[in-house]
């Protein structure tokens, strides 16, 4: 058994992995938005209801994520492949990831707050479920001890970092341009 990935492995796990930090850092404020202003826009809707609603479904996909990430880690130590643990998680897991996270932004065309609605809590917490199940695994790429940072951890540790906080800082380009400069 191997007991490091190739450079080739490590390069293309980096690059996957701040793609997959890039777009979860994204996407709650980006769906949040498309919630709110664009898919369900010109339906009639009751607006307090429906932000009342958009809170709910981020509330009950933080629950769902914390759930996730329990029965992720259970299978992830009980898989047992030639690929190792971890890899078939991270690498299938971003083709169901990248299909839902499309399909959060399809909004179906509906006259029913209703039918909207659960379609908000499905979608965003199959969103979260197959985010959990593609990160949660991507965090055993790190360090086996406290000195012990070599390149097979850290290229891939910093593709995520990059990533994730790429994806914050421009949400908060695009709420300085929309609010105006937030002051403390």
């Amino acid at each position: 058994m191997k007991k490091y990935m190739k450079k080739s492995e490590i390069w293309t796990f980096g690059i996957g992995l701040f793609g997959v930090a890039l777009m979860t850092g994204w996407m709650p404020d980006y769906t949040a938005t498309f919630f709110a202003d664009f898919a369900f826009k010109g339906k009639g809707f009751d607006t307090v209801t429906m932000g009342n609603m958009i809170s709910t479904v981020f509330l009950v996909a933080g629950f769902v994520g914390a759930i996730c990430e329990l029965v992720i880690g259970y299978l992830v130590d009980n898989t047992r492949t030639k690929f190792g643990k971890v890899k078939p998680w991270v690498g299938f897991g971003v083709v169901p990831l990248a299909i839902v996270a499309m399909l959060v932004f399809v909004a179906p065309n509906t006259n029913s707050q209703t039918v909207a609605i659960i379609w908000m809590f499905v979608i965003y917490s199959l969103y979260t479920a197959f985010s959990c199940a593609v990160e949660s695994p991507a965090n055993c790429f790190k360090s086996r001890g406290a000195f012990e940072c070599h390149f097979h951890c850290l290229f891939p540790a910093l593709g995520r970092a990059v990533g994730r906080y790429g994806g914050c800082a421009r949400c908060g380009a695009d709420y300085e341009s929309r609010y105006g400069r937030a002051t403390i």
